[in-house]
């Protein structure tokens, strides 16, 4: 028989894998090169400035550099608003229709 505090450190350590950050979208590319506090800051950033003012949900990011992050929307072709690092400030750079 299991005793609670093993179930207990069980049950932590799977949820401490399965947990994520709420309203971080899934990241692909060289993800090592930019720092979670950093995907948050352009997340906040296409959020806020809005390339396109009918932005829809975000579907995923692609790490392009550590200053670039392509931020894809759900639609039906391939949307991505291109945010940019200049001078330590996230802006959007402009809005792309198609693949990269």
């Amino acid at each position: 028989m299991k005793t609670p505090l093993t179930l207990i450190a069980v049950l932590i350590l799977l949820n401490s894998c399965a947990s994520g950050t709420p309203g971080m979208a899934r990241a692909y590319g060289p993800v090592w090169l930019i720092s979670r506090s950093d995907l948050e800051a352009a997340l906040r950033t296409d959020r806020t400035e809005k390339c396109d003012p009918n932005t829809t949900e975000i579907h995923h990011l692609l790490i392009i550099g550590p200053n670039t992050v392509y931020v894809y929307h759900y639609a039906t072709l391939p949307v991505y608003d291109e945010i940019r690092r200049t001078n330590g400030t996230w802006h959007c750079a402009g809005r792309t229709i198609g693949i990269p």
